[in-house]
């Protein structure tokens, strides 16, 4: 597995992963619009201002999405997301430890907000611990903020 920029194939790739309006916004908050375009979503999710990375599989296709802003002091992740293909496999975990990795220079710490209604996210924070705010792979902290 490969983590890189994100570019605008991957955004097409990733119109395809949401259903529902409840979905979108459980995944990117309450500001991006649905139905999905990429003109739009490219608005919505900052795309000209935010770090946005793909999560490459072995065959090189998008299996996960996630964005880095300079937020309150931190380097935040956001709009994590996971191929529903791929979901129920750890990927999550490897792509956020691929993050924390990718920016090990960095003096910044991590944070995460996350909603409480995220189910699939408050179980990989379940699985990681990280409301003791641990380390994981790297030597990078990350704080997770109570939703909102």
């Amino acid at each position: 597995m490969n983590i890189r920029r994100a570019n605008d194939k991957d955004l097409l790739d990733l119109l395809c992963w949401f259903f529902t309006e409840a979905d979108v916004k459980n995944w990117g908050g309450p500001l991006i619009h649905f139905p999905l375009s990429i003109k739009q979503l490219k608005i919505d999710i900052e795309w000209n201002m935010a770090s946005s990375y793909a999560f490459l599989g072995q065959g090189g296709e998008l299996i996960g999405f996630a964005q880095v802003f300079n937020k309150y002091g931190f380097r935040h992740l956001g709009r994590i997301v996971v191929s529903p293909l791929m979901r129920g496999k750890k990927i999550g975990i490897k792509l956020m430890n691929a993050l924390l990795e990718s920016a090990k220079e960095d003096n910044l710490s991590f944070s995460l907000f996350v909603y409480d209604t995220n189910i699939l996210q408050n179980v990989y924070m379940k699985d990681l611990d990280l409301k003791k705010k641990i380390t994981l792979k790297s030597d990078k902290k990350l704080v997770v903020v109570p939703s909102w």
